[in-house]
């Protein structure tokens, strides 16, 4: 850690989620009551959504439903593509924990001292990318509420549109993919296609995220570019994450990519918009 402790304070509580932890604690709740029940397999990542939980909560949930609850993890890798921030390379947290509504969560700054040190041109101790960034943040009140033991957490931001980054990126952190560590991908889907287009859109980049093959997940989202669909934004909007993780599973048929919950922000009936949607599935992956 740091000489200076900068603990990392909420971006997006209040609107994202609410800030009152009593409030947060019963809406983090009933998702988890309408998830996706946990199916049989020793889950050692995950891929869920970062949007509002009015969208995506349900989505979420049914994601970190399939961990088993009195999981004891060593450390906890969170890896979010930057919403913010353009550079090759992945930030890592420093600085000090991530504060929360709850209560602060543990940031493993031992291990990220040694992955700066180990590849300092590829990490960065700059801990702007993750001032304002959601995507990390999100997460933790599901990890809180459904794990019953004390988890450290690596937060990584990932500013790289370059895939042999996302390779280097997935070299320096493979070996940690064991049973005693979990990986948190989070991406959203599609962003701003119509309900019935992102439907089918998300379920072919859907397809080829489970095919465990990293050049064949560039192709598709190359392809739906081509394709031109009205208001498609993009296809993965986390795919920089996602392709760090298959880049990390690819080649070893151990790995079982599986889907397990879908919707888009059109399913919420208050709020959704059908003419401009944002697609969120959660995926599980086991071996």
């Amino acid at each position: 850690m740091k000489e200076h402790v900068r603990h990392r304070v909420p971006a997006v509580a209040g609107r994202f989620y609410p800030a009152d932890p009593r409030a947060l604690k019963r809406e983090v709740e009933g998702y988890f009551k309408k998830g996706v029940a946990r199916k049989p397999g020793e889950i050692r990542a995950l891929i869920v959504p970062h949007a509002g939980y009015v969208f995506s909560g349900k989505i979420a949930a049914s994601g970190f439903n399939q961990l088993p609850a009195d999981a004891a993890y060593k450390r906890i890798f969170i890896l979010a593509s930057s919403h913010r921030s353009s550079f090759d390379g992945a930030s890592l947290y420093l600085w000090g924990d991530y504060r929360m509504p709850f209560g602060n969560v543990t940031v493993d700054t031992g291990l990220s001292e040694q992955l700066l040190q180990e590849y300092p041109n590829l990490f960065t101790d700059d801990h702007n990318p993750h001032m304002g960034e959601h995507s990390i943040e999100v997460q933790l009140p599901f990890l809180h509420h459904h794990l019953k033991n004390d988890f450290s957490i690596v937060p990584i931001v990932l500013g790289t549109s370059n895939p042999d980054t996302c390779r280097a990126v997935a070299d320096a952190l493979k070996p940690y993919m064991t049973d005693e560590n979990l990986f948190v991908i989070s991406s959203d889907f599609s962003h701003y296609p119509d309900y019935d287009d992102a439907n089918r859109v998300d379920a072919i980049t859907k397809d080829a995220i489970l095919a465990n093959q990293p050049e064949e997940l560039l192709s598709i989202l190359s392809a739906n570019k081509r394709k031109a669909i009205p208001n498609l934004f993009t296809s993965l909007c986390g795919w920089s994450a996602v392709l760090t993780l298959t880049y990390m599973t690819t080649g070893d048929p151990t790995y079982r990519y599986e889907a397990i919950d879908y919707c888009n922000s059109g399913d919420e009936k208050r709020y959704g918009d059908l003419d401009e949607v944002v697609g969120y599935w959660a995926i599980a992956i086991s071996n």
